[in-house]
């Protein structure tokens, strides 16, 4: 569909209402791939992708790892394949009852909770400058209160918990991942590694 039309940025040539009506697959049943049409020389770098990767994650779309960066691609899915995303229930950010909340303008956050009270939130900054701002979790809606907060991208590192979410820089056309565990769980089931 954008082969010759995409340039860097997938977001040029749609907006996330298309994507969501044209690329999720829902109303099809099984699980929707996604295949990129960057160029040879696009596909080298690592911004792009970066960028695409946050689209997809935040919709639960999987890619093709063709025509991109596939080891950007990759590393979002790989976290998540750890966490057992798989068996994970996915609360996006255009859900009726949203999993969380930011002020930060264009910046979307999707959940994917498991059943043992731990959950990976996913958020996108998809403008096109750094942010910072807090992320408040919405603990009904997650279906535990929360415990602590890790960064998925500073290799683990815990995060202050600020009442019922944290602060964050999250890079332009880029994202950030945390990991939210309940208070007083300690599991071993899926890794967080």
């Amino acid at each position: 569909n954008f082969r010759g039309k995409v340039a860097d940025s997938y977001l040029d040539v749609m907006s996330l209402e298309m994507f969501r009506a044209e690329f999720m697959g829902r109303q099809w049943g099984p699980k929707a791939f996604f295949i990129p049409e960057f160029n040879e020389k696009i596909s080298a770098e690592k911004a792009p992708t970066r960028e695409l990767a946050a689209i997809l994650v935040l919709h639960d779309v999987a890619p093709w790892l063709v025509c991109c960066n596939v080891a950007e691609m990759r590393a979002p899915y790989d976290r998540l394949e750890a966490f057992g995303y798989g068996d994970a229930e996915f609360i996006p950010y255009f859900d009726a009852n949203s999993p969380a909340a930011t002020d930060m303008k264009n910046v979307y956050i999707s959940v994917f909770k498991r059943s043992d009270d731990q959950a990976i939130a996913f958020i996108a900054n998809l403008s096109k400058e750094d942010q910072t701002g807090k992320v408040a979790f919405d603990e009904s809606r997650l279906g535990f209160p929360i415990g602590s907060l890790s960064s998925w991208r500073d290799d683990d590192v815990k995060l202050g918990v600020e009442g019922r979410g944290v602060t964050l820089q999250v890079p332009k056309s880029d994202y950030r991942m945390v990991l939210i565990k309940g208070k007083g769980k300690v599991t071993t089931q899926g890794s967080a590694g």
